[in-house]
């Protein structure tokens, strides 16, 4: 699927959060190197194309276009992509299905598909909300896996 779909997807999502979270994010902002909505599409968008380490996530600002794009001159470290994951989970699980389950509308594919296995059964949400909050906890926790493998 093309980049721009998903960077556009990540945009939106993140923008759709409302004015709560942005207070949120407003009394957290000193304490990192970029703005916590770039931080959050960054991450959303990361997670929605297959990246999931810190590590590499943090080379892809420095050296892929479309993270670049997302980013600025601002170039967060692997670190605090780590900590802003723990800090904001909540936030970036929410704007990830958002993300995954508008693309999935609108491309008909399944975009929400998660490398882990089997989807649970459904609760009485749509089934494409479902498997896109599912698709969502999932990215995060193997994202979660990764890089607590990395640091081993």
């Amino acid at each position: 699927m093309a980049e721009s779909v998903w960077l556009e997807a990540a945009r939106q999502a993140v923008g759709s959060m409302g004015s709560a979270n942005s207070r949120n994010f407003s009394e957290a902002r000193e304490e990192w190197a970029c703005p916590p909505e770039v931080l959050l599409t960054l991450m959303v968008y990361s997670y929605a194309t297959g990246t999931y380490s810190s590590e590499e996530i943090a080379w892809k600002v420095s050296h892929e276009n479309v993270s670049r794009s997302i980013c600025g001159a601002r170039s967060p470290r692997a670190g605090e992509l780590r900590r802003f994951r723990r800090t904001c989970r909540g936030q970036l699980e929410f704007c990830l299905a958002l993300a995954l389950g508008r693309v999935d509308r609108e491309a008909g594919c399944l975009a929400s598909a998660s490398p882990l296995g089997v989807e649970p059964q459904s609760t009485g949400s749509s089934e494409r909300e479902l498997s896109a909050e599912w698709a969502a906890r999932r990215r995060v926790d193997l994202a979660m896996l990764m890089d607590t493998a990395l640091e081993e």
